[in-house]
């Protein structure tokens, strides 16, 4: 099979059955600067909900507050799905929490074992990342335009042949399960959860997307540091709260809820 062959749009419409996620909304890329760039592009054209935009490689790929995603071609699984939730723009962050949800699914479904989340948009294996979320968001005032959530999942490559960096904290699938993986069965496993978990939030509200979070989460009794726009603090992981914001606990016994931060476990 030739590079990004199983991410063609003729190789998923078969797994493309649900009602968001069609093959006339499936746009499959050899090369892409960024996924997420491309479906914010193709959002603020009119682009439908359930747009999906996916790359065989990225030149510009991109991770959370600025960070590049390193992308090389014909390995790993880059993907941005456009979405047009009726909610408020205050809870735009907690798709981030409904994607992570998806993914680790999809990955456990492939056979990773002890794959877990970390608050907000990480999944991470012996604490090695695995996979990252990243939303980005449009609005009108209170009213959200569209949200495109992008995830990356490193798959097929080997964590050792990323920069020195990037090595000493990632791990891939196949790393893990000493093979290959599809990547088209873990995208086609990866859109059909988040559809599924993005209708039942429309439809009950994010207490059963909280409760399924919670137990794919690192979270009760973890200790951590947390990078906030107050500052640096070591502390310990104490739930999600109902809104999907963190509660932690520092050191000198404060509870206090994280709105933000980047948090790097110990």
């Amino acid at each position: 099979m030739g590079a990004g062959e199983e991410l063609t749009r003729a190789a998923l419409a078969g797994g493309l059955t649900g009602g968001m996620f069609t093959p006339e909304r499936y746009h499959f890329h050899p090369v892409l600067d960024s996924t997420n760039r491309e479906a914010m592009a193709l959002a603020q054209a009119g682009a439908p909900e359930g747009t999906v935009v996916v790359a065989d490689g990225q030149t510009r790929g991109r991770g959370r507050l600025g960070r590049e995603w390193e992308s090389p071609r014909g390995e790993n699984l880059y993907v941005s799905m456009v979405l047009r939730p009726a909610m408020p723009v205050s809870h735009a962050a907690r798709l981030t929490l409904v994607a992570g949800l998806a993914t680790v699914e999809a990955v456990a479904a492939m056979g990773v074992e002890g794959a877990r989340l970390k608050w907000p948009n990480d999944v991470l294996v012996a604490g090695r990342k695995l996979a990252g979320i990243l939303t980005e968001m449009a609005a009108d005032g209170m009213r959200i335009r569209h949200v495109t959530v992008g995830v990356g999942v490193n798959v097929n490559g080997r964590a050792a042949a990323f920069s020195p960096q990037v090595a000493a904290r990632a791990v891939t699938m196949a790393d893990i399960l000493h093979r290959s993986c599809d990547r088209g069965v873990l995208l086609a496993a990866l859109l059909a959860g988040l559809e599924r978990w993005y209708g039942l939030y429309a439809q009950e509200g994010f207490a059963p997307v909280r409760r399924a979070w919670k137990e794919w989460a690192l979270l009760e009794g973890q200790q951590a540091r947390i990078d906030t726009p107050a500052g640096v603090q070591e502390v310990w992981l104490e739930d999600l709260d109902a809104e999907g914001f963190l509660l932690v606990r520092s050191q000198d016994g404060e509870r206090m809820r994280v709105l933000a931060g980047d948090v790097v476990l110990f």
